[in-house]
Parts: structure tokens; sequence; C-alpha cells
């Protein structure tokens, strides 16, 4: 937001002003705006008026690739070869261990010993 060293009219009290930067919040968002000097009042600035706000994001990315939106991708079942499917993933708090390797793993790790198991079968404290 510019606020330019121009005077201009302040249509709430009436006097020529300069535009100081303020905010406003509509919901969770802060809004830059202009604001008079005297009243604090939301101030209009003639570069405002000549180019308006952009559009929305989802309007923005459709501009962007021709209008069409993207097909969801779908995980076909039975690929979810990661670790945290394993059988012998151990459930715990604060370690991602393999039984098998007798090591710490990345859940979302794979390995040629995947065998697909039951969720929560090695529920247990090491």
């Amino acid at each position: 937001m510019r606020t330019g060293k121009e005077k201009i009219h302040c249509p709430h009290c009436g006097e020529m002003t300069l535009p100081r930067p303020a905010s406003r919040t509509e919901g969770w968002t802060v809004i830059p705006i202009a604001a008079c000097m005297f009243c604090g009042g939301e101030l209009t600035l003639p570069c405002e008026e000549k180019n308006p706000a952009p559009a929305g994001g989802s309007a923005r990315l459709s501009a962007l690739f021709g209008g069409e939106t993207l097909a969801r991708v779908e995980i076909a079942p039975g690929t979810e070869c990661f670790c945290r499917t394993c059988s012998h993933y151990l459930v715990h708090p604060f370690r991602s261990f393999c039984v098998l390797k007798e090591q710490d793993v990345d859940p979302m790790g794979d390995c040629p010993e995947f065998q697909s198991g039951e969720k929560g079968k090695n529920d247990a404290v090491l």
C-alpha cells in the first residue's frame, strides 16, 4: 500500500489530509488500509481506484492453469508399503522402531522386508 506525500480530501471529516498507514481486521486476516490523520476514517487512495484488488487465490490459480481443476490423486489400496503399516513396526509414542531390523526407522520409509500386518499388532513398550 502506498501512502504518498500528496494531500487528499477526507470524505468523513471534510479536511485536506495526508493518508497514514493503518490496518483493519476481517476475521483473522489483517488488511492494510490508508486512514485520515485527523479523524481516522478509511480513505480510498487514487491509485487504488484505478487498480482493483486482485481476485482470490483459486481464481488466480485457475487463470494460471487455464481454468481447469486438477483431478484428485487416489492411492490404490494395497500399495501403501510404508514402515508404519508393516507388521514389524513397533508402535511407541517416542520412537519409530523396526523389530525385524532392531533399529529406529522412518515411519514413511519402505524396505524390501515389508510384511502387511494388523495395525497396532506390535503395541509394546521398549
